[in-house]
């Protein structure tokens, strides 16, 4: 019985990091996929429209994209432990954010990785302040 416990521990120890950095992986495809979605999304609601939808806060539902999306994508938490915000004006002209608190900063580099440049400072997906992550449409 000591045997197979110490079998079973030391299975464990190499089974549960693989599961978590799994987990992870999950999380940064399923975030990249919203976020892809939504910069898709949003650029034909500008199309149809001409215009960009009102800016709002995270937790709230900017109401113009109702048809556009499941409300709950912009008011639950998403597989990441964030939120998704719609951003017209904060830290571009038209921008999808994650906002995460506390923020997770190697969570937002294997994001720009993944949809830019790996550099948090440059190209289309930006860090916009200790929380937030923008993934901008225009600048």
């Amino acid at each position: 019985l000591v045997v197979v416990i110490a079998i079973l521990a030391v299975l464990a120890t190499i089974a549960v990091p693989r599961l978590l950095k799994r987990s992870r992986e999950s999380q940064i495809a399923a975030t990249v996929r919203d976020l892809q979605m939504a910069y898709d999304t949003l650029q034909r609601y500008h199309i149809e429209h001409g215009s960009w939808p009102a800016d709002t806060q995270h937790k709230n539902f900017p109401p113009e994209l109702k048809g556009y999306f499941n409300e709950k994508f912009f008011t639950e938490k998403n597989s990441a432990g964030g939120w998704y915000d719609w951003n017209n004006g904060f830290g571009a002209q038209a921008a999808i954010a994650l906002w995460m608190q506390p923020a997770d900063l190697e969570f937002f580099r294997a994001i720009d990785r993944r949809l830019d440049d790996g550099n948090l400072s440059t190209g289309n997906v930006r860090k916009q302040d200790s929380k937030t992550l923008n993934y901008i449409i225009v600048p």
